[in-house]
């Protein structure tokens, strides 16, 4: 077996300490970190998981060069479950063959009697795929024979087609044959001849049925080969007889002419329809439905098989209820040489190209979205939602999906990984069919609301060019809206082209996919803003403004393909505290981290005096900073409240509570923070169950309230208050809500360390100070009314839209006009 010797990647990975364990006490459980891991593909992910598999003694790179050269002086009490976790995330992450062998060796560095039956299946499944199929035998056989997944892994070792050394054709023969025989299918064998095994399958007939509704069958090719013949022939013998199978070629041009006379002439059933110019597989879907007899209609990819029972179990799932709208069925995924086990990838799954639905629902609908990729899932979605039924999933495997092993490393889905752009396009489909649904609108219409992202335009329709992409956590929060919309609107409002890059902030992994917030979603589905793909997106971009630092610490893998002529880095946190020894970012790493994605070195712009002073203290001779801050933006005119004197003799006090950051850094202090007896009127913002655990209590005390983020609007939960509290722990991203508390006339009351930042505009208090500063000034109506409005008049002066447009302006780029009144100079 050949052993890959480039050495890691050492520049994406975060080399401090004090920041690891920081990053390693914010992140969940290890599979949580891995999963997160898989999905955005972040190399840099693996210094957290090894920093946890080395319990704190290791960085990454180091972990990996010891492994290599000395695994002898490894620490001897590593974590076997950070090990396996580790190891599953680098066998899967890339595929490449430095980062697969790595994996085995951390699973060779497991105590025997610690491994799982399903990490080791997985341990042999990657020695298999390493080529080392001995050594997978002998893991193999370690594994209790009713471990789920077992069975496709023997089937694999002894599969005849592949030359592999175990390979036994009775033993493979049995197994296949049990795959559908489970279903009470005919099993498919291969037949002889010199095509691939998966283009020879035969079955034995099944009954003949004549009568029942038709059914037309699409595919679309281009370009098309033998495989096509194969999946055609497989249609033509299927028992259900009322077919009609159209087969439209996408422009593929005259010298594959031959190949689809010979496809037209394997059945009278089947008709060939030639597109003029190649659109994709969806347009030339949408000129087949345009065409269809059937009452029903489904699909079939060019290269792929299907049972000759599929059409008929399909059918008569609608023939025995008749409020079946859509079926589809299971498909087995194969390779051409009929391997069907894949190192984290499951063997079967739901085939959206067998989607069958009624011919006049599709129309109604309007058919496929014009896009190259992905439409077929789109379209069964809106179906879903305007008919309120769901697809009927035939759970029987009716279908083979073949794999084309030399295209997987280019392909849009990977282990718990999905193309960006899929990701995209998903997002915003989802957004139309629920705002279709919510105001009773035409499905067609929301068939054209959806966004099709640059990559599956058949034509680009889109502009190349944008003043400002503004990078951030575009996911779905608990804000009734997202924090930087207002940045957006406010650049949107001075005339600039905007676009908006995901990037999502890893240091917080989270075990499944949170989808756009939804009101960035609408921005971008009503095509106001533009979502802007990292490594697809070949665009040019003035400014690139990073929202938050941290962004840029456990960033995506992939490069930019976007021409950047300027990025802006806005700080809204202190990268370290040393006094607790904590780290949100390293300025290092995150500037290094731009380079590599961008190719331009970043400027620093601080949001507040703090933050400057800190960036300062951690400087070197090639930092970039601005020469003035960016103030945070809350817009005074949506959170001002009008205030007068206090009319309760108790205080009436609030903070947010979502999770541990948002409370004293000391527990005790967490505790001590307001009285329970009622003397102070506690309105909290966040989650009830989690305020209970930070109190130690099972209930919360008499006369405090916990808001849900869905229970008000931000105004209305701050124009409650009369003092706004943050005495949260270091490096918390409280800024925004700060200047919100302020434009809203709540008294702000934060630790001393703010006074640089808020003047005379709040009140400071140490921790345990909070509740007799509170006292004290409620005491004093005027004083208290006073101090309400110094700090709506900061609010007005520091974080209107004019102030962040002001102070942003002289640092964009002037390179680039794109927007409507031009770029500012």
């Amino acid at each position: 077996m050949t052993v890959p010797t480039h050495p890691p990647d050492e520049d994406v990975y975060p080399r401090d300490f004090t920041l690891l364990d920081s990053l390693d006490q914010l992140a969940p459980g290890s599979r949580a970190v891995e999963a997160h891991a898989l999905r955005t593909r972040s190399r840099s992910m693996r210094a957290v998981l090894a920093h946890r598999a080395t319990r704190g003694r290791l960085r990454y790179e180091d972990l990996v060069r010891r492994l290599r050269t000395a695994p002898g002086a490894l620490p001897d009490d590593l974590s076997p479950g950070g090990l396996v976790a580790l190891a599953r995330v680098l066998a899967l992450q890339t595929g490449e063959p430095y980062d697969m062998e790595t994996a085995r060796l951390l699973f060779a560095q497991v105590p025997a009697g610690r491994l799982k039956p399903a990490d080791r299946l997985f341990y042999a499944r990657l020695l298999e795929t390493l080529g080392d199929a001995a050594a997978a035998s002998e893991q193999l056989a370690l594994i209790p024979a009713s471990t789920p997944g077992r069975q496709y892994l023997e089937l694999d070792l002894a599969n005849p087609f592949t030359g592999g050394v175990h390979a036994d054709a009775a033993r493979w023969q049995a197994g296949w044959a049990e795959l559908f025989t489970r279903y009470g299918l005919e099993v498919p064998v291969v037949g002889p001849g010199d095509d691939e095994p998966l283009d020879r399958l035969v079955v034995d007939a099944p009954p003949a049925i004549t009568d029942g509704p038709l059914v037309t069958i699409t595919v679309t090719t281009w370009r098309p080969g033998p495989k096509l013949l194969g999946a055609l022939r497989s249609l033509a013998d299927q028992s259900w007889r009322n077919l009609e199978i159209l087969v439209v070629d996408d422009c593929s041009g005259p010298e594959y002419e031959d190949v689809l006379v010979r496809a037209e002439s394997l059945d009278p059933r089947i008709r060939v329809l030639r597109q003029p110019v190649n659109g994709g597989t969806y347009l030339a879907r949408n000129a087949a439905l345009a065409v269809a007899n059937g009452e029903l209609v489904t699909g079939n990819d060019d290269d792929d098989w299907s049972h000759p029972r599929r059409i008929e179990h399909q059918v008569r799932a609608f023939l025995d209820d008749p409020t079946v709208t859509a079926t589809r069925v299971l498909a087995y995924m194969v390779t051409a040489d009929l391997e069907i086990d894949r190192i984290g990838q499951p063997v079967s799954g739901r085939h959206a190209a067998t989607y069958m639905a009624r011919r006049d629902t599709l129309r109604r609908c309007g058919g496929f979205v014009q896009a190259r990729k992905g439409a077929d899932t789109e379209l069964m979605r809106r179906v879903e939602a305007f008919t309120g039924q769901p697809v009927r999933d035939i759970n029987v495997p009716l279908a083979l999906y073949r794999l084309d092993i030399a295209s997987l490393s280019r392909g849009e889905f990977g282990p718990g990984w999905h193309h960006p752009a899929r990701a995209a396009f998903w997002a915003s489909a989802a957004r139309a069919h629920e705002v279709m649904v919510r105001d009773g609108l035409d499905p067609a219409e929301a068939g054209r609301a959806v966004v099709v992202p640059r990559r599956y335009e058949p034509v680009r329709i889109r502009p190349d060019r944008y003043d400002v992409a503004i990078a951030a956590d575009w996911r779905a929060s608990d804000a009734e809206r997202h924090p930087v919309l207002d940045e957006v609107d406010a650049l949107l409002g001075a005339g600039l082209r905007v676009g908006l890059v995901h990037l999502p902030d890893n240091r917080y992994p989270v075990r499944r996919r949170l989808e756009m917030h939804p009101t960035v979603q609408d921005l971008i589905n009503a095509r106001t803003v533009d979502r802007l793909l990292l490594d697809e997106d070949d665009v040019e971009v003035g400014t690139l403004v990073v929202a938050e630092a941290g962004l840029l610490q456990l960033p995506p893998a992939e490069t930019s393909l976007m021409t950047v002529h300027r990025v802006l880095v806005l700080a809204d946190q202190e990268p370290v505290d040393p006094a607790h020894h904590v780290a949100a970012y390293s300025v290092r790493d995150c500037t290094r981290n731009a380079e590599r994605i961008v190719g331009r070195t970043p400027v620093w712009v601080p949001r507040d005096a703090l933050v400057r002073c800190s960036l300062e203290a951690q400087s070197w001779p090639g930092l970039q900073l601005a020469p003035h801050d960016v103030p945070m933006l809350a817009d005074p005119t949506r959170f001002a409240v009008p205030r007068a004197l206090p009319r309760s003799s108790t205080p009436v006090v609030g903070q947010r509570a979502d999770d541990r950051r948002d409370w004293p850094a000391e527990d005790d202090e967490v505790r001590r923070l307001y009285p329970a007896d009622g003397s102070i009127d506690v309105r909290l913002l966040g989650s009830p169950q989690r305020v209970r655990a930070m109190l130690g209590r099972r209930s919360v005390p008499p006369g405090w309230l916990v808001y849900v983020r869905d229970d008000l609007s931000a105004r209305e939960y701050l124009g409650q208050l009369e003092f706004f509290v943050d005495q949260s722990g270091p490096l918390t991203r409280m800024r925004t809500t700060h200047a919100a508390a302020l434009a809203s006339g709540a008294v702000l009351v934060v630790p001393e360390v703010y006074r640089p930042v808020y003047g005379d505009a709040a009140v400071y208090a140490a921790t345990l100070e909070v509740t007799d500063v509170v006292r004290g000034l409620h005491a004093d109506p005027q004083a208290w009314l006073l101090q309400s409005r110094r700090g709506q008049a900061f609010a007005r002066e520091r974080f209107s839209v004019e102030s962040f447009l002001a102070a942003l302006r002289p640092l964009l780029d002037s390179s680039v006009v794109a927007g409507t009144v031009g770029q500012p100079a």
